[in-house]
């Protein structure tokens, strides 16, 4: 029997099992149920079932009109599924989500067009077909348990990850999202909605991998650290390439004097046929002297590029800051992407941290031993002490003072300083410590034989392994002490014989010209012959004083001289008038008898 009518109406007082009669031949058509006044109760039942509309009977005309209105609305309301299906299979058709609805049993009863794409099935293929067609059984059984869940109220949608099985034995991974289908209440199935979470997936598990790669590349970093040459660097710089980042092959080039000079090259390369670039010469050189990294999809293409190995298509080339250049290879056309130029960019700086704390390293180690040497070789006694204790002697500290570095550190600095010195260098230390004293002061030291020296002390403070500490210089100028001395007494010598000399001198001068004075008043050429005399007697003393001031000796050569002799020679050089010698001895005496 067809379809018969648009719309039920029953008056009779109780119209619900006519209307139960009617939905179970014809479950569209909408029933209006029409009562005398007073049996709401049963119109709240009616609705219970389904009905869709109440008007009590009356005989007024308003009661007449509102039956009519509402079979009129039930009736659109009924004839408007078809335009809303059509509605929403719009919708569902213009979804980027595959999208299949199920019986009660799990039979497909429609799919849209994305599912056929995403399955490579024909809808013919699919519908009427079971869902296990599509999902594996294990998926199946979860989502039926699902739909148990939903069907007791337990959850109102059902998410779960599945994989959809294609016509081509292919499978995709999917999340799947499980709703039911109802009509006026009574279950009738379900939908489904696949959405492709493989681009999901492969993104994920790329970051996982670059996040793996990136924690290995920074382990690297620590075993770097730990390298002591800078071609041990570089080796595990391409053994990480190779490991961590895949590359087929790669090296690393250090810039020395103008040129790339190979220091590590992967597992199995040799050098034969490499060619000896300059900085500025190249892909290398161009990477180097822009500090940046250079992928090339095709080498052949590139007029810069030339490969030590023709079968290689593929370069990625990046500077190690001032340090070279790191190269990488492949035999694939466009092998290299931006995520592997950034993965070698974190790779190189630490390769370029490694290589520059080397140097570093290298250099200071050469100024240790520049200034080692030169602070051993000194002619000044060198030394740190730290709370009166020495803390580095140099070789001079032992020459000057006697004793070894090993007793030296055992030893305290007031130890080695003069007892009579001490309390005076002593304020010296305090007032230098409040800034109050230059740093230069001269004192007298002990040696370990117990010969006193004097010392030329400069003192300074300095930070030595991170603590307060002294760092003094001595210089041993006991002999310019003593040459000091020396010339002290000599000059008080020389002041003594000047006093003679002048003595001496004026002594012959007064008889010379005591003698010329009687020649020209009596004529007498005997006093002549005395003025001579008393002048050589000056020209000998002259000469001699000439010796002493060009030679700093004595005279000349002593010998024993009669005293007698001496002073007769004298008594002859002075104005005597009318006195008279008496010599009555035959001592002699050491002299010089010039």
């Amino acid at each position: 029997m067809g379809r018969f009518a648009d719309c039920g109406s029953a008056r009779y007082r109780d119209g619900i099992a006519l209307s139960e009669r009617v939905r179970n031949r014809f479950p569209d058509i909408p029933f209006v149920l029409c009562t005398t006044s007073g049996a709401e109760k049963i119109a709240g039942t009616a609705f219970e079932t389904g009905i869709d509309g109440y008007v009590p009977t009356e005989t007024d005309e308003s009661r007449a009109t509102e039956l009519s209105e509402t079979i009129t609305r039930v009736t659109t309301d009924a004839r408007r599924p078809p335009e809303r299906f059509n509605h929403y299979q719009s919708i569902v058709q213009a979804m980027g989500d595959g999208v299949y609805t199920l019986d009660t049993e799990g039979y497909v009863t429609a799919v849209n067009d994305t599912l056929l794409d995403m399955s490579r099935y024909d809808r013919t293929e699919l519908v009427g077909e079971h869902i296990s067609l599509l999902l594996d059984g294990v998926d199946v059984s979860r989502g039926n348990r699902f739909i148990k869940r939903l069907l007791q109220g337990d959850e109102d949608v059902g998410k779960l990850r599945s994989k959809l099985k294609t016509a081509d034995g292919k499978g995709i991974l999917c999340e799947a999202r499980i709703g039911l289908l109802t009509h006026r209440n009574e279950f009738r199935g379900t939908v489904g909605v696949l959405r492709s979470i493989e681009d999901h997936e492969r993104i994920k598990t790329a970051l996982r991998e670059q996040k793996g790669k990136i924690e290995d590349l920074h382990e690297i970093a620590s075993e770097m650290m730990a390298c002591q040459t800078a071609d041990e660097i570089c080796e595990l710089t391409v053994d990480a390439a190779e490991s961590i980042l895949k590359f087929d092959i790669c090296g690393v080039d250090l810039a020395e004097d103008g040129y790339f000079i190979p220091k590590a090259i992967s597992t199995g390369m040799t050098d034969d046929g490499y060619t000896k670039l300059r900085t500025d010469q190249g892909v290398a050189g161009r990477s180097y002297q822009n500090h940046e990294t250079c992928v090339l999809d095709d080498v052949r293409e590139e007029a810069d590029a030339a490969p030590v190995q023709a079968e290689y298509r593929s370069l990625l080339s990046a500077s190690i800051g001032e340090e070279g250049i790191f190269q990488a290879g492949s035999r694939d056309v466009g092998a290299f992407d931006r995520d592997d130029a950034e993965l070698v960019e974190l790779l190189l700086s630490h390769t370029t941290e490694a290589l520059r704390r080397i140097h570093s390293q290298t250099a200071l180690r050469e100024s240790e031993e520049k200034y080692r040497t030169l602070v051993e070789q000194s002619h000044d006694a060198i030394y740190i002490y730290r709370d009166d204790k020495f803390a580095f002697v140099n070789r001079r500290v032992c020459e000057l003072i006697g004793y070894d570095r090993t007793e030296l550190t055992e030893m305290n600095l007031w130890e080695l300083i003069h007892p009579d010195e001490r309390e005076r260098v002593k304020r010296i230390a305090r007032e230098r410590s409040r800034g109050n004293h230059p740093p230069h002061y001269d004192a007298r030291v002990v040696t370990k034989d117990g010969d006193v020296r004097y010392a030329e002390f400069n003192v300074r403070e300095i930070s030595y392994e991170g603590e307060a500490a002294q760092l003094g210089s001595a210089r041993d100028v006991t002999e310019r002490k003593q040459r000091k001395q020396e010339l002290k007494r000599q000059n008080e010598r020389l002041e003594e014989f000047a006093s003679v000399v002048s003595h001496d001198l004026r002594n012959p001068l007064n008889v010379a010209q005591g003698h010329l004075e009687l020649a020209r008043e009596r004529g007498d050429e005997t006093h002549f012959e005395k003025a001579g005399s008393a002048l050589d007697r000056m020209g000998s003393l002259i000469a001699d004083l000439l010796a002493l001031a060009r030679q700093g000796l004595v005279v000349s050569d002593t010998e024993p001289v009669e005293l007698e002799t001496v002073v007769r020679q004298a008594w002859a050089n002075v104005e005597t008038e009318e006195s008279t010698l008496v010599v009555d001895t035959s001592a002699e005496i050491e002299a010089d008898r010039g």
